[in-house]
């Protein structure tokens, strides 16, 4: 009888890049934040990443808390705008801290049109080496994100129309309930980044309470290379950063406190 997945990556090597050599995808699942979901008030983002296999939890992405002026940040600025360093550590098992290995950092940039456009650095966190560099940029009907090599060459993109009825239609009962965007390597698909409808995401459209809990399933296909792999869920999460997770003025109106002022002065109103 072979060993279970899950149990082989327990009794494997503690490499996390021999991990992820191993595995063909993740799974991410963002961890909703009950402060944003009740006032509007944004947390550091976190997200569990596990084998689709067997489902077991391998590694967890935090984001950095970056003291009073990451808290002043977050509430500012909505996702696709704000600063932030993000760290990808190995669960080490219970009672022991997870171990960082891959470390994504966004510094901030004034972004107007083609000036200061979205870029996150990813760096190897055991040899602080610069993996790569995803940048977003101008495009005025597309969702694209570009990676460069450490030489700044452009190595993998991706590009999606922003018209996907999947997006157009995003949680309504008629079959779109993921959204693929493709990843190529000079015009040929490589990988797959799917976003996957949730049942934290029906109960927020149902009662108009945002909760940011977008889930992820990234598909390494002709991708090899661990550290490449690293940088393939790195490029999910700039996805996620820079196009769905909501901050700000956003975050706080849809927050079950915002919503309930609303109905309150909608009440006033109309009396």
């Amino acid at each position: 009888m072979g060993v279970p997945m899950q149990l082989q990556y327990l009794a494997g090597p503690t490499d996390p890049f021999a991990i992820l050599s191993r595995l063909p995808g993740v799974s991410i699942k963002q961890q909703i934040q009950w402060a944003e979901v009740l006032v509007g008030w944004d947390m550091p983002e976190k997200y569990l990443i596990s084998d689709p296999v067997g489902g077991h939890d391998l590694f967890v992405a935090a984001e950095r808390s970056n003291g009073v002026m990451g808290a002043i940040g977050r509430q500012v600025f909505e996702g696709g705008h704000r600063p932030f360093t993000l760290d990808i550590a190995m669960l080490a098992g219970p009672g022991q801290a997870p171990v960082p290995f891959v470390r994504l950092e966004r510094p901030f940039a004034c972004t107007c049109c083609c000036l200061g456009r979205p870029k996150m650095h990813i760096h190897n966190a055991l040899t602080n080496q610069l993996i790569a560099t995803t940048v977003e940029p101008c495009s005025c009907c597309h969702l694209r994100i570009h990676m460069n090599d450490q030489n700044g060459s452009e190595v993998l993109n991706l590009n999606h129309h922003c018209c996907d009825c999947s997006l157009l239609c995003w949680g309504c009962p008629c079959g779109c309930q993921e959204t693929n965007f493709q990843v190529y390597d000079h015009g040929q698909s490589v990988g797959n980044i799917k976003r996957q409808f949730n049942a934290q995401q029906a109960l927020g459209m149902i009662t108009g309470v945002n909760a940011d809990s977008d889930q992820f399933h990234v598909d390494f296909k002709e991708v090899q290379s661990p550290e490449w792999k690293a940088a393939l869920i790195a490029m999910a999460l700039f996805l996620d950063y820079c196009y769905f997770v909501k901050g700000g003025k956003e975050a706080r109106r849809e927050s079950a406190l915002g919503r309930a002022v609303q109905v309150e002065r909608r009440w006033e109103n109309d009396r």
